[in-house]
Formats: structure tokens, C-alpha cells, sequence
């Protein structure tokens, strides 16, 4: 596998309800989800660069390799805020997120934080720590008997 670190932020489109100088904390379910939907577009990325790599994994084996992320249920459990900067209204978050397909579950361990935009209406979730290895144990759940 090629990086040794996937980076990648989303903006939240909607505006954060009342007037607060705080993005969503770590366990905030607006946080949470953003967090998921970042790591399933990363996996379907690498899903779709290294096909061939997870059908040779598999079939050394002698599992089947299922080619389809619309199967795999991710979830961020455990939220743990790390720092929370009273300045900037970010937090520091460590959690762990889960795979779930085909009656397997894999997890992996991940950072992220919580930023509100300058102007004080959006906030972005920034996904770091989740190598093209961890993805690759989460993409597990796709291999069957």
C-alpha cells in the first residue's frame, strides 16, 4: 500500500444551532457521523485502488474477497476527548472505529478533531491516523470463507 497517512477533512454544510463559540464535542453525533462518513469514503478509495491486493490476500486463505463497501457498517465508538482549546472552541478527539459486515467486526484506533470555522457558523471534522494498514484491517470484514 502506497501512504502511510490519510489526511482529509470535510466541511459541514449546516449551520451549528444557537449561538456558540464551540464546534460539536468528540461524542457529538453530528461529529460521530462525519467521522464514519469520512472513513467509508477512504475505504472505498483504497477499496478501489487495491482491488487486486484484497482478492490475493483472500484467496491465499481461501476466503472469498466481497468487492462491495455497501455492505460494511462503520461506527465510532468510544470518543475520548483528548484537549479541548477554549480559544478556538476545537477539540482533540481519540476513538475507535468499527467494520461490520458479513458477521465480522474488525476496529482500529483513530484521532480526530472538531473545528468551528471562523465565522463561527460550520464546523469540519479532520480524520487523521488512519493509515492505508488500518484501513486495510477494516476492509477484512469483506473476506468470507
Amino acid at each position: 500500500m502506497k501512504k502511510t497517512l490519510f489526511l482529509i477533512s470535510v466541511l459541514f454544510a449546516a449551520v451549528i444551532s444557537g449561538c456558540t463559540n464551540y464546534a460539536p464535542d468528540c461524542s457529538d453525533p453530528q461529529t460521530k457521523n462525519l467521522v464514519t462518513q469520512i472513513v467509508g469514503e477512504s475505504l472505498t478509495k483504497i477499496l478501489s485502488e487495491d482491488t487486486d491486493f484484497f482478492q490475493m490476500v483472500a484467496n491465499s486463505k481461501n476466503m472469498t474477497f466481497h468487492n462491495t463497501i455497501k455492505q460494511v457498517k462503520l461506527a465510532l465508538t468510544y470518543p475520548i476527548t483528548v484537549d479541548k482549546n477554549n480559544d478556538t472552541g476545537a477539540y482533540v478527539c481519540k476513538g475507535t472505529v468499527e467494520a461490520e459486515a458479513y458477521g465480522k467486526t474488525e476496529s482500529v484506533p483513530i484521532s480526530y478533531t472538531s473545528k468551528i470555522t471562523d465565522s463561527g457558523n460550520n464546523f469540519y471534522v479532520t480524520v487523521a491516523d488512519l493509515p492505508e494498514r488500518k484501513q486495510g484491517i477494516l476492509l477484512t470484514v469483506l473476506m468470507t470463507k
